[in-house]
């Protein structure tokens, strides 16, 4: 079984480091092509899973279509994976559940299968995990999803970037965290056998924020160490996977990789890449 998560950086490559905005689609379209190819190389039997953080999801019209549908057909018909999204978001308007903040879904984490894979969605009302209501409203549903694989479960997330000023007022950073250490474990409650994504946090640059150890220490195995580079904008450890101790797996045993040649060209200083982050990656 191979467990992987990769920020995709919305198909931009690493233009976000140089410019402010999005590619052209055509010119994210070649990215996208790259990043399934790449995929393709790791995903290779029916357990395995990759977890994919900013995934572009808007209702855009591109070439005709919704750009999700056209993301979708890439992935799914074009190059014979399976993606995984929040089914709820891909509903018409007028039958999309109304205390959802659609809002906030301009980026998705989703999952990646093989179309012959063990691997299925747990939805939305049979989550673990819910963050919470705000005026009615479900916020962050799009940056985390939940998937089942027989008695293995995965969490998949990307965390709100932290900062300090907004979290002395209380806001989302915190409460996600809150709830990946319940669901973790931390206080009674349900356990997720792999716990994967961009946690947008470094324990190693700032030792101050101990949520990662908080999760490595009680039930869980942290996967890559903090001081491997999966951020190459700002060179730091923020993706990682992590493993419930107690599942049964051969924790010793356990292979893990940061794939750092997803380098396409590099001139005078401007590396050009398939995302600013690299690719983790563990075969257990």
């Amino acid at each position: 079984m191979r467990v992987v998560t990769w920020n995709v950086n919305r198909f931009n490559g690493t233009r976000d480091w140089y410019h402010e905005g999005d590619l052209e689609i055509s010119e994210r379209l070649v990215y996208a092509q790259k990043i399934v190819e790449k995929l393709k190389t790791i995903i290779e039997t029916e357990d395995d899973i990759a977890i994919l953080q900013e995934v572009p999801f808007n209702r855009n019209e591109w070439e005709g279509v919704k750009e999700f549908e056209g993301w979708g057909k890439l992935l799914e018909k074009d190059f014979g994976v399976h993606a995984w999204f929040n089914e709820e978001y891909k509903k018409q308007e007028e039958d999309r559940r109304k205390d959802f903040n659609y809002g906030q879904s301009n980026n998705f984490t989703i999952a990646i299968t093989m179309k012959q894979s063990r691997w299925r969605l747990r939805t939305f009302d049979n989550r673990f995990i819910n963050f919470g209501e705000e005026d009615g409203m479900h916020n962050w549903a799009n940056r985390y999803i939940e998937m089942e694989n027989g008695k293995i479960s995965l969490l998949g997330i990307h965390v709100t970037a932290y900062d300090e000023k907004k979290e002395k007022e209380g806001q989302s950073y915190d409460i996600q965290w809150k709830q990946i250490r319940s669901a973790a474990g931390a206080t009674e409650g349900a356990k997720f056998t792999f716990i994967v994504g961009d946690f947008n946090t470094n324990d190693l640059k700032y030792k101050s924020n101990t949520n990662m150890q908080d999760l490595e220490g009680k039930d869980y195995v942290r996967v890559i160490k903090n001081d491997i580079i999966t951020n190459n904008r700002e060179c730091t450890s923020i993706d990682n996977i992590f493993i419930d101790k107690s599942f049964g797996f051969d924790i010793s045993n356990v292979q893990a990789a940061v794939i750092d040649s997803c380098l396409i060209t590099q001139s005078n200083n401007y590396s050009v890449r398939y995302s600013d982050h690299n690719i983790c990656i563990c075969e257990l």
